[in-house]
């Protein structure tokens, strides 16, 4: 993105010295720009209409869909199971994983789920509020969470009861 701006702004500042040389109001004597310099304001433009695509295609949410769209893995039925030792994941073809509690570092919580966040700050995974049976038991759930993420290895068992 930094490259897109420099380029543009680059063009910007070719593109009106190439304009102004052509003006004869603006350059006292001036016989026009010379060929080469409207084939480097091109060249420059085309850098730049390059690099705009190129920050287009790798915006995070265009990215997020092309993933879904094309792991066939990610639709369907997923099943999170939280435990006393943590989070078992079942995708949808049977594979399963489990998260244990000592691999996350906190809880992140947004409008619509509670992300597992582990100590290099990446979400290990998600879990759905609508998950839940009842609206009602986000703050018992929220409070289990948070207790479990908190406990000692020896005590996390405990934290599950």
């Amino acid at each position: 993105m930094f490259a897109a701006v420099l380029w543009a702004l680059i063009g910007a500042v070719f593109t009106a010295v190439t304009v102004a040389l052509d003006l004869p109001s603006v350059v006292k004597d001036s016989s026009g720009a010379p060929g080469w310099m409207y084939v480097v304001d091109g060249v420059m433009w085309g850098l730049v209409a390059y690099w705009a695509r190129i920050v287009w295609w790798l915006s995070p949410e265009r990215l997020g869909r092309r993933a879904w769209r094309i792991q066939d893995e990610l639709h369907g039925r997923h099943r999170d199971e939280v435990g006393p030792d943590g989070v078992s994941c079942t995708a949808p073809d049977g594979t399963r994983m489990l998260i244990p509690w000592a691999s996350i570092d906190r809880i992140g919580e947004t409008g619509h789920a509670f992300h597992l966040i582990d100590h290099r700050g990446a979400v290990r995974t998600a879990l759905p509020k609508r998950g839940l049976p009842s609206p009602d038991l986000i703050p018992a759930f929220r409070e289990f969470l948070n207790r479990s993420v908190g406990a000692q290895p020896g005590e996390e068992r405990a934290a599950g009861r």
